[in-house]
């Protein structure tokens, strides 16, 4: 099975999203430290950041509209540990194939992304994607 990841449900809404880190601006951290804790926090899982995949203008691509300007930073993880586990942020977490996406929180990501993400999973070699 070609999964599309690990997902997590919000509590704030139905939809399904992938882990992602607070913007950079609120902490001290680096990115992959902040990636790696969010998984951790928000999934139960331990992970490491191996592959640093794309930054993403988001107003570039067909997301509902914003008032904020957001850049995303997309990494490649490996699960090292943990289990699932829900959060006060997450009610529930789960592994879906690529082909049988659940219905994705589009404020954060889209198919196309998750498509692109799996891409540099498989080969770790392609060069980070820049809007």
């Amino acid at each position: 099975m070609r999964s599309a990841g690990l997902w997590s449900r919000s509590t704030h809404t139905p939809r399904w999203r992938r882990a992602r880190a607070r913007p950079i601006t609120r902490t001290a951290d680096r990115p992959d430290h902040e990636i790696e804790r969010e998984i951790r926090e928000e999934y139960g899982y331990r992970a490491r950041a191996v592959k640093f995949a794309a930054l993403i203008e988001r107003r570039r691509h067909p997301h509902p509209p914003s008032v904020h300007h957001i850049y995303k930073l997309m990494f490649v993880c490996e699960l090292t540990g943990g289990e699932a586990a829900s959060s006060t942020e997450t009610d529930a977490v789960g592994f879906f194939p690529l082909a049988a996406l659940p219905e994705l929180s589009t404020g954060r990501i889209l198919a196309p992304q998750i498509e692109r993400l799996y891409e540099h999973h498989l080969n770790r070699a392609l060069p980070a994607d820049f809007d």
